[in-house]
C-alpha cells in the first residue's frame, strides 16, 4: 500500500506539471514602422522590410491576455497604441524626394491572434532545473485599427509654412468623400518567450500587419487638378509640395519648371502640366499596393496561477490518501 501511495503521488505530481497554468497577461513596448509610398530606400517602392527606413521607427506600446488551448496552441487578445511616419526627404531616390511629402499616423489596434509553437525546451540550458522554459512561436490573426494621417507642410507657400493638419479631411487627391478612419489588418509574425518559476514571462515579438487601405500615408492615386480640390488654397498646398528649389537641388540646371520633373522614371506616365504650372493627373503614388505597418515589441507578463479543472478533480479524487496516512504515528528513536 505504501508503494502504491508513492506511485500515485509521483503520477499526481507529473499531472500537476502537465496542468500548466492556462492564462497569462502582460504589457508590450517597442518600435513601429511602415511600408508605403513615402520615404523608403533609394529605389522605387518595394513591399518588403528592405524598403523601411530605420530612422523613421517610432514607438508602440500595449497589453495582452493569452489563453493556452493546447500544448502547441495559444490564443491572444491584444491592444496596441503606436505611431508610424515617413518623409520623402529621408530618401535620395529622386522621384520620391522631389515629391516632398510627409506624414505621421497614430494607430490604435485591437487584435486576436493564434500562436503556434514551433520549438519548445522545458529545460532551457540543460541544467535539470526545468527553469526557465522556452518557446518559439509563429502567429497570425486579424486586427481592427483606427488611424488618421497628419501632414506637415514643406512647400513654398508661406501661408502654411510649418503647419500640420489632418490630411484625410483635406481629401488631397480630390476624393468626393474622405477615406475611412477604420481599417482591418492581417497580422503575421513570430516571437519567443522565457517563463521563469512558472510565473514570470519575458519575450520578444515581431508582427507585420497587411492592411486593405492604401491611405496610411494619405497617398494612393493621382495628383488632383485645382478644380477637383475646389480651388481651396490649403488643399492645393498640401496635395503638392514640390518646389523649384528642390528640383534644382536634385537636377541641377533645370530649376524653373516643375513640369519638367520626369515622373516617367518611376510611374511610366506622360507629364501633363496645368495652366498654373502644377502637375495634374499624374500618379502621386502607386495605387496597386496597399500600405502596411510593423510592430516589434519586448513583452513582459505574469502567469495566472490557477490550475485546470481536471487537475482540481484529480486532487479531490485522491485526497483519501492523505487522510489514511494521517492516523499513523511515527516512532522516534531515543538515545
Amino acid at each position: 500500500m505504501k508503494k502504491l501511495s508513492v506511485i500515485i503521488t509521483f503520477l499526481f505530481s507529473i499531472s500537476m506539471m502537465e496542468a500548466q497554468y492556462l492564462w497569462d497577461y502582460g504589457i508590450t513596448l517597442g518600435g513601429a514602422n511602415y511600408l508605403g509610398d513615402i520615404g523608403g530606400t533609394d529605389e522605387p517602392r518595394k513591399d518588403f522590410v528592405y524598403d523601411m527606413k530605420l530612422k523613421e521607427t517610432r514607438y508602440v506600446f500595449g497589453a495582452y491576455l493569452r489563453r493556452r488551448i493546447s500544448r502547441s496552441l495559444n490564443v491572444k487578445l491584444g491592444a496596441s497604441y503606436g505611431k508610424i511616419g515617413g518623409d520623402d526627404l529621408n530618401t535620395d531616390y529622386a522621384p520620391r524626394r522631389a515629391r516632398n511629402l510627409n506624414f505621421t499616423n497614430t494607430i490604435k489596434e485591437l487584435s486576436l491572434l493564434a500562436e503556434y509553437t514551433l520549438y519548445s525546451d522545458n529545460d532551457f540550458g540543460g541544467k535539470g532545473l526545468y527553469n526557465p522554459n522556452f518557446r518559439v512561436y509563429g502567429m497570425a490573426g486579424i486586427a481592427g485599427f483606427l488611424h488618421e494621417p497628419i501632414g506637415e507642410y514643406n512647400g513654398n507657400n508661406p501661408a502654411f509654412a510649418g503647419q500640420s493638419t489632418s490630411l484625410r479631411e483635406l481629401r488631397t487627391e480630390g476624393q468626393e468623400t474622405a477615406y475611412d478612419v477604420q481599417g482591418i489588418s492581417v497580422p503575421m509574425g513570430f516571437g519567443f518567450y522565457f517563463t521563469y518559476n512558472r510565473r514570470i514571462r519575458l519575450g520578444w515579438e515581431m508582427g507585420y500587419r497587411m492592411t486593405f487601405t492604401d491611405y496610411l500615408d494619405d497617398i494612393s492615386g493621382n495628383y488632383a487638378t485645382d478644380s477637383e480640390l475646389d480651388g481651396d488654397p490649403e488643399r492645393i498646398a498640401y496635395a503638392m509640395q514640390t518646389t523649384p528649389e528642390l528640383i534644382d537641388e536634385i537636377w541641377p540646371g533645370n530649376p524653373v519648371m516643375i513640369c519638367n520633373y520626369d515622373y516617367d522614371v518611376m510611374y511610366s506616365s506622360d507629364l501633363h502640366c496645368g495652366s498654373s504650372g502644377s502637375i495634374e493627373r499624374n500618379p502621386r503614388g502607386i495605387s496597386k499596393n496597399n500600405d502596411g505597418y510593423l510592430f516589434m515589441n519586448i513583452t513582459a507578463g505574469l502567469v495566472i496561477q490557477k490550475k485546470s479543472r481536471s487537475f482540481q478533480a484529480k486532487k479531490k479524487k485522491y485526497s483519501w490518501l492523505k487522510r489514511k496516512t494521517r492516523g499513523k504515528r511515527k516512532s522516534r528513536a531515543k538515545f
